[in-house]
């Protein structure tokens, strides 16, 4: 912990030439703060709770048809059947009989981030920068899906032309989150008139542009990191 700490201060301190300063990066990993943002932002938000314990968690999931469960910042947390201690948290869908037959102690080990699950409407991949968003949406049937989380397939993107109503709000959370980079993970109903927000990783990767406009999007994420190195340089020179 004390070489993390370390780590995150000298980021700070030194500002290297990345896309999110580690600061924003911390403060923007974690699902409740994103969801804070996302409500400020215009974005639908399922219905959501963090629950200790499997009675706090029964009674959100006895409320809602369809539920999620996900990782609430890091995606690999302690697990003492496990054999290294730990295990890998991907976005599931909860089955009530595996939930019901589940003992009390199985949620003590940490904090579950549930969510409604968002079963009709497409689902969208949004690549972000400070000013300018390149769309993707991921033409299959959300309700065929054994898991909850596209990510562990390869799923078949194709990019689209970004409404005006969706650029609007993903450009408005990113100047309030202070991230000048961000994959969003979207889901849209027929008309594109909700727009319901699942998150936005300040480290998402590049895959949803493969096949697409790859280029192009490497092309903008270059010439970004090559004006931040030149203001940073300035600004440098300028203190010295």
């Amino acid at each position: 912990m004390e070489w993390s700490a370390l780590a995150r201060g000298l980021g700070v301190l030194l500002e290297p030439v990345a896309f999110n300063s580690s600061a924003s990066k911390f403060i923007n990993e974690t699902k409740p703060y994103q969801l804070s943002l996302a409500r400020k932002s215009g974005f639908k938000v399922p219905n959501s709770v963090i629950a200790f314990g499997k009675q706090a968690a029964q009674k959100f999931i006895d409320s809602e048809p369809d539920v999620v469960m996900k990782a609430l910042g890091y995606p690999i947390v302690p697990c003492p059947d496990s054999p290294d201690g730990r295990s890998p948290i991907i976005t599931t869908r909860v089955d009530r009989d595996a939930f019901a037959a589940a003992g009390d102690e199985a949620f003590l080990n940490n904090p579950i981030f549930f969510q409604h699950q968002i079963r009709s409407g497409t689902e969208y991949r949004v690549i972000a920068f400070a000013d300018q968003i390149y769309a993707y949406r991921i033409d299959d049937d959300v309700t065929k899906r054994r898991l909850a989380d596209s990510r562990v397939f390869q799923r078949p993107f194709r990019q689209v032309e970004a409404s005006e109503r969706l650029e609007a709000l993903c450009l408005e959370y990113m100047r309030i989150s202070g991230l000048n980079y961000g994959v969003f993970d979207l889901f849209a109903d027929e008309y594109e008139e909700n727009w319901w927000f699942l998150e936005c990783n300040p480290e998402g990767q590049f895959i949803s542009a493969a096949g697409n406009n790859y280029e192009e999007v490497m092309y903008v994420a270059a010439e970004k990191i090559y004006q931040m190195y030149l203001t940073n340089k300035e600004r440098i020179r300028a203190a010295s």
